[in-house]
Protein backbone atom coordinates (compact mmCIF):
# COMPACT_ATOMS: atom_id res chain seq x y z
CA UNK A 1 0.00 0.00 0.00
CA UNK A 2 3.34 2.42 0.34
CA UNK A 3 2.81 2.34 -3.45
CA UNK A 4 -0.47 3.45 -4.12
CA UNK A 5 0.35 7.11 -4.16
CA UNK A 6 2.62 6.43 -6.60
CA UNK A 7 -0.29 5.34 -8.21
CA UNK A 8 -2.10 8.44 -6.40
CA UNK A 9 0.18 10.97 -8.28
CA UNK A 10 0.08 9.90 -11.66
CA UNK A 11 -2.70 7.49 -10.82
CA UNK A 12 1.29 8.44 -10.03
CA UNK A 13 0.51 6.38 -8.30
CA UNK A 14 -1.72 3.45 -9.31
CA UNK A 15 -1.38 3.87 -12.65
CA UNK A 16 0.71 7.07 -13.32
CA UNK A 17 2.84 4.93 -13.47
CA UNK A 18 3.98 7.49 -15.69
CA UNK A 19 5.94 8.86 -13.02
CA UNK A 20 7.76 5.88 -12.59
CA UNK A 21 10.28 5.94 -15.19
CA UNK A 22 11.52 9.55 -14.35
CA UNK A 23 13.98 12.85 -12.01
CA UNK A 24 13.95 16.36 -11.63
CA UNK A 25 15.58 18.69 -9.08
CA UNK A 26 17.93 16.97 -7.57
CA UNK A 27 16.00 15.80 -3.94
CA UNK A 28 19.50 14.80 -2.65
CA UNK A 29 20.31 18.58 -2.44
CA UNK A 30 16.94 20.00 -1.01
CA UNK A 31 16.72 20.77 2.12
CA UNK A 32 12.99 20.06 2.64
CA UNK A 33 13.67 16.56 1.90
CA UNK A 34 13.35 14.35 5.05
CA UNK A 35 13.03 11.03 6.36
CA UNK A 36 10.13 12.80 8.80
CA UNK A 37 8.73 13.70 5.84
CA UNK A 38 9.30 10.51 4.23
CA UNK A 39 7.15 8.41 7.15
CA UNK A 40 4.36 11.30 7.23
CA UNK A 41 3.86 10.02 3.68
CA UNK A 42 3.75 6.54 4.48
CA UNK A 43 1.02 7.29 7.42
CA UNK A 44 -1.41 8.99 5.08
CA UNK A 45 -1.30 6.16 2.36
CA UNK A 46 -2.00 4.02 5.43
CA UNK A 47 -5.09 5.90 6.70
CA UNK A 48 -6.08 4.77 2.89
CA UNK A 49 -6.63 1.68 4.56
CA UNK A 50 -9.06 2.56 6.86
CA UNK A 51 -12.53 2.67 6.59
CA UNK A 52 -14.21 6.23 5.42
CA UNK A 53 -14.66 8.27 8.32
CA UNK A 54 -14.48 12.06 8.70
CA UNK A 55 -11.30 12.19 9.59
CA UNK A 56 -9.88 10.47 6.47
CA UNK A 57 -12.29 11.52 3.71
CA UNK A 58 -10.09 14.16 2.48
CA UNK A 59 -6.43 13.12 2.90
CA UNK A 60 -3.60 15.91 1.89
CA UNK A 61 0.23 15.10 0.76
CA UNK A 62 2.39 17.96 0.08
CA UNK A 63 5.28 17.61 -2.35
CA UNK A 64 7.62 17.74 -0.09
CA UNK A 65 6.37 14.69 1.61
CA UNK A 66 6.20 12.58 -1.81
CA UNK A 67 9.15 13.68 -3.02
CA UNK A 68 10.82 12.70 0.44
CA UNK A 69 9.13 9.46 -0.22
CA UNK A 70 10.80 9.15 -3.52
CA UNK A 71 14.46 10.06 -2.39
CA UNK A 72 14.11 7.40 1.07
CA UNK A 73 11.90 4.57 0.14
CA UNK A 74 11.71 4.43 -3.97
CA UNK A 75 15.07 5.72 -5.44
CA UNK A 76 17.22 3.59 -4.02
CA UNK A 77 14.95 0.62 -5.38
CA UNK A 78 15.07 1.65 -8.34
CA UNK A 79 14.95 -0.77 -11.66
CA UNK A 80 17.45 -0.90 -13.63
CA UNK A 81 18.27 2.17 -15.59
CA UNK A 82 16.19 4.36 -14.05
CA UNK A 83 17.81 7.17 -10.90
CA UNK A 84 16.16 9.80 -8.92
CA UNK A 85 12.38 10.10 -9.63
CA UNK A 86 11.03 13.73 -8.20
CA UNK A 87 7.99 15.18 -8.74
CA UNK A 88 6.87 18.80 -9.04
CA UNK A 89 3.09 19.63 -8.32
CA UNK A 90 0.97 22.42 -10.16
CA UNK A 91 -3.13 23.30 -10.43
CA UNK A 92 -4.13 20.02 -11.87
CA UNK A 93 -0.76 19.49 -13.67
CA UNK A 94 1.98 17.12 -12.66
CA UNK A 95 5.85 17.36 -14.08
CA UNK A 96 8.16 13.94 -13.41
CA UNK A 97 11.52 13.82 -14.20
CA UNK A 98 14.39 11.59 -13.99
CA UNK A 99 17.76 10.28 -15.13
CA UNK A 100 16.79 7.17 -17.34
CA UNK A 101 19.91 5.23 -19.29
CA UNK A 102 17.65 3.74 -22.21
CA UNK A 103 20.33 1.30 -22.71
CA UNK A 104 19.77 -0.38 -19.70
CA UNK A 105 16.42 -0.63 -19.25
CA UNK A 106 14.93 -4.45 -19.73
CA UNK A 107 12.75 -5.27 -22.38
CA UNK A 108 8.79 -6.16 -21.16
CA UNK A 109 9.59 -9.72 -20.99
CA UNK A 110 12.65 -11.93 -20.77
CA UNK A 111 14.75 -8.54 -18.87
CA UNK A 112 16.57 -8.73 -22.30
CA UNK A 113 17.47 -4.87 -23.55
CA UNK A 114 15.54 -2.52 -25.49
CA UNK A 115 17.37 -2.90 -29.04
CA UNK A 116 15.07 -0.38 -30.69
CA UNK A 117 15.59 2.21 -27.54
CA UNK A 118 19.22 1.79 -27.81
CA UNK A 119 19.43 2.25 -31.47
CA UNK A 120 17.82 5.89 -30.88
CA UNK A 121 18.79 7.03 -27.57
CA UNK A 122 22.71 5.65 -26.01
CA UNK A 123 23.36 6.67 -22.67
CA UNK A 124 22.04 8.51 -20.12
CA UNK A 125 19.82 11.50 -20.27
CA UNK A 126 17.32 13.78 -18.10
CA UNK A 127 13.49 12.70 -19.01
CA UNK A 128 10.70 14.87 -18.55
CA UNK A 129 7.19 14.39 -18.92
CA UNK A 130 4.46 16.51 -17.70
CA UNK A 131 1.00 15.57 -17.73
CA UNK A 132 -2.98 16.59 -16.63
CA UNK A 133 -4.42 15.06 -14.60
CA UNK A 134 -8.42 14.37 -14.58
CA UNK A 135 -10.65 12.44 -11.87
CA UNK A 136 -13.88 12.31 -10.68
CA UNK A 137 -16.48 9.92 -9.33
CA UNK A 138 -14.19 6.75 -8.54
CA UNK A 139 -12.43 7.23 -11.82
CA UNK A 140 -9.19 9.19 -13.61
CA UNK A 141 -7.12 9.49 -16.10
CA UNK A 142 -4.06 11.56 -17.47
CA UNK A 143 -2.85 13.39 -20.94
CA UNK A 144 0.46 13.24 -21.57
CA UNK A 145 1.02 17.56 -22.31
CA UNK A 146 4.76 17.79 -22.75
CA UNK A 147 8.07 14.89 -22.75
CA UNK A 148 11.48 16.77 -23.02
CA UNK A 149 14.79 15.12 -23.25
CA UNK A 150 17.85 16.85 -21.96
CA UNK A 151 15.64 19.60 -22.21
CA UNK A 152 14.64 19.63 -25.41
CA UNK A 153 11.39 18.37 -27.25
CA UNK A 154 10.83 14.88 -28.62
CA UNK A 155 9.16 13.94 -31.54
CA UNK A 156 5.73 12.04 -31.07
CA UNK A 157 6.84 9.28 -32.50
CA UNK A 158 9.85 8.71 -30.08
CA UNK A 159 7.28 9.70 -27.33
CA UNK A 160 4.82 6.96 -28.37
CA UNK A 161 8.03 4.66 -28.32
CA UNK A 162 8.81 5.41 -24.73
CA UNK A 163 5.32 4.89 -23.21
CA UNK A 164 4.70 1.46 -24.94
CA UNK A 165 7.77 0.15 -24.02
CA UNK A 166 9.23 1.76 -20.79
CA UNK A 167 5.72 2.80 -19.22
CA UNK A 168 2.40 0.73 -21.17
CA UNK A 169 4.13 -2.45 -21.11
CA UNK A 170 5.17 -2.76 -17.49
CA UNK A 171 1.65 -1.87 -16.49
CA UNK A 172 -0.93 -2.71 -18.61
CA UNK A 173 -3.96 -0.14 -18.63
CA UNK A 174 -2.06 3.19 -17.63
CA UNK A 175 -2.34 4.38 -21.02
CA UNK A 176 -2.60 8.24 -21.31
CA UNK A 177 -6.77 9.30 -21.99
CA UNK A 178 -7.64 5.52 -20.76
CA UNK A 179 -10.00 6.03 -18.09
CA UNK A 180 -9.08 3.93 -14.37
CA UNK A 181 -10.96 2.98 -11.77
CA UNK A 182 -9.42 4.84 -8.55
CA UNK A 183 -8.50 2.41 -5.52
CA UNK A 184 -9.06 2.62 -2.10
CA UNK A 185 -12.91 4.30 -2.05
CA UNK A 186 -11.03 7.36 -3.84
CA UNK A 187 -13.46 9.25 -5.48
CA UNK A 188 -11.14 12.18 -6.62
CA UNK A 189 -8.19 13.18 -6.64
CA UNK A 190 -6.42 17.35 -7.38
CA UNK A 191 -3.37 18.60 -7.98
CA UNK A 192 -2.41 21.67 -6.52
CA UNK A 193 0.76 24.00 -6.17
CA UNK A 194 2.91 21.44 -3.96
CA UNK A 195 0.32 19.12 -2.87
CA UNK A 196 -2.30 16.83 -3.74
CA UNK A 197 -5.71 16.45 -2.41
CA UNK A 198 -7.57 12.84 -2.04
CA UNK A 199 -10.99 12.57 -1.66
CA UNK A 200 -12.60 9.36 -1.02
CA UNK A 201 -16.60 8.28 -0.92
CA UNK A 202 -18.45 7.56 2.01
CA UNK A 203 -19.28 3.69 2.61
Amino acid sequence: MRWLLLGIAVLVIVWAGIWFYLKGRDTSRSPEISEKASRQFLRQISRLQEPVNPSNQILEFSEVELNSFLHYQLNPALRQGIKQISVHLEEQLLTIQSQVNFEEIPLEKGGGKNPLLRLVLRGEHHLEFKAALVSQGGRGNYQILETRLDGGDLPQPLIDLLLSKVLSAKIPGVAPDRSIRLPAGIDQIELHAEKILVYRRPA
